[in-house]
């Protein structure tokens, strides 16, 4: 497995924790709500760790999505540096 695939789907659940619920991440990337489940899955799959606690009102991060959302938006935050 490449580095490529393992984050494949980084993107979405980054976008499910801003928006707050697959329905609004589906419409915000133009995708349906099935699509960005599955994605999620895979991604807990091949992290090993369950990223979202999942109901049916309601979406949240576990502790284990903690660091991972951090070491994204860290890493974000020097590549937009480096564009300055």
């Amino acid at each position: 497995m490449t580095i490529n695939t393992l984050f494949d789907g980084i993107v979405i659940f980054v976008e499910v924790v801003k928006q707050g619920s697959f329905a609004a991440t589906a419409q915000a990337l133009g995708h349906s709500n099935s699509h960005i489940s599955k994605e999620i899955n895979k991604l807990e799959a091949r992290l090993g760790v369950r990223l979202l606690h999942r109901t049916t009102r309601s979406i949240s991060t576990t502790p284990e999505a903690m660091p991972i959302l951090m070491n994204v938006y860290n890493s974000l935050m020097m590549q937009s540096r480096r564009l300055i």
